[in-house]
């Protein structure tokens, strides 16, 4: 884990915003981004998603399945989609090469429904396959995050789905994370972080999506501390 900026002295820079570049492009968990609250509250159902073809799944059924837990491959396919060489498969194909290697576990070694991921370790190993290098990270801090973006390195974290939507302002039980989203950037105000920008594979609509920006109480009531970091090339830390 980075414990202090390498960058520059986080205390010295200017009051703004600060972005990893490049910006990755933004992505949906759901083809249809427009219909993402209809989804959520369950008013239009996944299997009436009009654009379900555009992930590459074979049936409706596989994409119903899948894009209600896609947000671990989402956030990588926006990191990897930031490099010259590019993934160019399917959103289907990132996702059963992720499942094949310890990704998700959706059934047991006796067949019993599981539903478990993403796991880590497994998505920055697939990320390796496209020239990236990347670490599982614990126990992070904000400044943590803030030393990434100004060292362009890509931090996918865990957080609470509802809290980071502002479907609600604290996590039931205080039980934080169950939801990947991809920082982009955060704000600094004199010599404090007061919200990071992220891109979120469920945000409802396009201002809780892409960019969104979350003040830094909202963030902090959602962020469970842990996550994963990818850059192109060898990240040393």
């Amino acid at each position: 884990m980075l414990d202090k900026i390498r960058y520059k002295n986080v205390f010295d820079l200017a009051s703004g915003d600060y972005f990893v570049q490049p910006v990755p492009q933004y992505l949906s968990q759901f083809s249809s981004r427009e219909l993402v609250s209809d989804f959520l509250d369950e008013k239009l159902s996944t299997d009436n998603d009009p654009k379900w073809k555009d992930f590459g799944f074979l049936s409706i059924e596989d994409y119903s399945f899948w894009s209600k837990r896609l947000c671990g491959i989402i956030c990588l396919k926006m990191v990897l989609d930031t490099s010259p060489n590019t993934s160019t498969e399917y959103i289907s194909e990132l996702t059963s090469k992720a499942v094949k290697s310890g990704g998700y576990i959706v059934y047991d070694e006796k067949g019993a429904f599981i539903d478990n991921g993403w796991f880590y370790q497994p998505l920055v190993n697939l990320a390796q396959d496209y020239g990236f290098e990347g670490k599982v990270l614990t126990n992070l801090k904000n400044l943590d995050l803030c030393n990434n973006v100004l060292n362009n390195i890509f931090t996918i974290i865990s957080v609470h789905p509802g809290v980071i939507r502002f479907d609600f302002d604290k996590a039931p039980n205080n039980k934080k994370g169950g939801h990947l989203v991809l920082v982009v950037g955060f704000k600094w105000d004199g010599n404090n972080c007061t919200g990071f920008y992220i891109h979120n594979p469920s945000g409802r609509v396009e201002e809780t999506q892409e960019k969104a920006f979350i003040p830094i109480k909202q963030f902090d009531e959602a962020f469970a501390l842990r996550g994963f970091s990818l850059r192109r090339g060898k990240i040393n830390i």
